[in-house]
Formats: structure tokens, C-alpha cells, sequence
């Protein structure tokens, strides 16, 4: 039996149905003066096996290890498990101490019916959509970089599925959008950084193809409409600029962070 790490939860045990999110990874943490690592395991929704009640809502199941490179369980993406935690009602951030696995890759009818709902699964970017905070999120590799992708004030899975369709439809001139939008950002913010750099003495000014080369993207954030925020850093200098516009080609403004 795995043991439970929380010990400020009350000692009640209950099982729950959870649907794992895209990414594996059960991370671990500690303070300086703890002996074990306190690591978890995302999930995407739950059903509470007394209720059968659903809810469409981020969480994390956590335990307990002496190496934080030990997991007590391998869980699969996207998967149902059916687990036994420890549970208390005022539970605001959703994270359910584990104390074992009854049953792996679970049968749910209504957890199955979610994934359609809740993911998208696609060779360009897998997404996770949180139903209650209207958000979701994905990654990709954009010219060689692997990034993330949010989208913003999105109140259902189709409204992430037309702001994903703008961003394949941008991922298939890559090339073409990041020269434009780099070459945007140098001429839009070069006064403005030559000023940043003035401040120190330990860069000189620079020029507009300086400032155009040394971009690196880091992030995108694309509306169902066609908007786009996109970060990125200038590796040279370590610091982040952003560039908004539109996927029909108009650029609004680009500007420090």
C-alpha cells in the first residue's frame, strides 16, 4: 500500500474515478529539512465513486517518496484510474493524497464520454481543455522549438477547436509568420530597447537585424476570432517581448514585458 504524505488531511478514505491528463510526468518537491519528496499526478476530471457525481475540473492525486525519480505507480496519459485517497471536504487547490490503485485503465461511462470533451488529440498538438476556468492548453514544436499553447476565454471544446484551427493554418508557413513577426518586433521596440540597454554598461546598442536574430519564440496564446499574443526572448539580452495581431496578417503592436 502506498502511503499518503498529507498529513494535515482527515483520515477518511474514498474512492474516486480520474481521468489523467496528456502529460505523464509526476513531478516531486520538498522543503529543505524534509526526508521525502512529495510528488503527483495530474488529472482533467473526476467522479466520486459514492456519488456519482462528475466533476470537470483539474486535480491532483500526490504521495510520497524517498527519490523523487521513484514513482510508486507508471500512469498512462489520458487514462481512467480508479484510486483511494484521502479526502476532506474543504479541499480547494484538489489534491487527493494517494494511498493505492484499485483498478487501472477503469471502465467509466461518464469519464469516456469527457474525453471527447475535455481533449484534443492531433499530430499537430494535443489540448487539454479546464470546462470550469474556460482555458486550455497544448504544446508544440514550432520550428524546432517546443513551446506552449493557451487559449484563453474559450466556453467550450469547439471554441478551442476553431482558435486550433488558426494555428495550424499559421503552423503551415511557419517560416513565413516568424521572419514577419520578428522583423515586426525589432522595428516596432528597437528605440525602446537601445533605451533598456543604455541603463547598463554592459551591452552596446544594437541594430534592427541584431535585435530581429536574437528572438527565440516561447510561447502562443490564439483566440477562437483569429487574435494572437505571442512571446517571444531575446536570448542575448533575457528578457520577453510580445507581438499581437491576427491570423488574417494584420500585426497590432509589439512591445516589452
Amino acid at each position: 500500500m502506498i502511503k499518503s504524505i498529507l498529513n494535515f488531511f482527515s483520515n477518511k478514505e474514498k474512492e474516486i474515478y480520474i481521468l489523467t491528463s496528456l502529460s505523464t510526468f509526476a513531478g516531486g518537491s520538498k522543503f529543505k529539512d524534509e526526508k521525502y519528496w512529495n510528488c503527483g499526478q495530474k488529472f482533467i476530471a473526476y467522479v466520486d465513486c459514492d456519488t456519482n457525481q462528475v466533476y470537470k475540473t483539474d486535480g491532483m492525486i500526490s504521495w510520497q517518496t524517498k527519490d523523487k525519480t521513484m514513482h510508486p505507480f507508471e500512469f498512462e496519459p489520458k487514462t481512467i484510474y480508479k484510486v483511494k485517497v484521502k479526502y476532506t471536504q474543504k479541499n480547494e487547490y484538489l489534491v487527493f493524497p494517494l494511498i493505492e490503485v484499485t483498478d487501472s485503465f477503469a471502465k467509466n461511462k461518464q469519464l469516456l464520454s469527457l474525453v471527447n470533451e475535455l481533449l484534443i488529440i492531433d499530430s499537430v498538438c494535443n489540448i487539454e481543455f479546464n470546462k470550469k476556468d474556460k482555458y486550455a492548453v497544448g504544446e508544440l514544436n514550432w520550428l524546432g522549438e517546443e513551446i506552449f499553447v493557451d487559449f484563453y476565454d474559450v466556453p467550450d471544446i469547439n471554441s478551442v477547436k476553431q482558435a486550433f484551427s488558426h494555428l495550424k493554418e499559421m503552423m503551415k508557413n511557419a517560416y513565413s509568420w516568424d521572419s514577419k513577426l520578428r522583423l515586426f518586433i525589432a522595428e516596432q521596440t528597437l528605440g525602446t530597447v537601445n533605451d533598456w540597454l543604455a541603463k547598463g554598461s554592459e551591452h552596446s546598442k544594437i541594430t534592427t537585424h541584431i535585435l530581429k536574430n536574437d528572438q527565440i519564440i516561447d510561447n502562443i496564446d490564439i483566440q477562437s476570432n483569429g487574435d494572437f499574443l505571442i512571446m517571444y526572448l531575446l536570448k542575448t539580452y533575457n528578457f520577453m517581448i510580445s507581438v499581437e495581431g491576427n491570423v488574417n496578417g494584420e500585426l497590432k503592436k509589439a512591445y516589452l514585458e
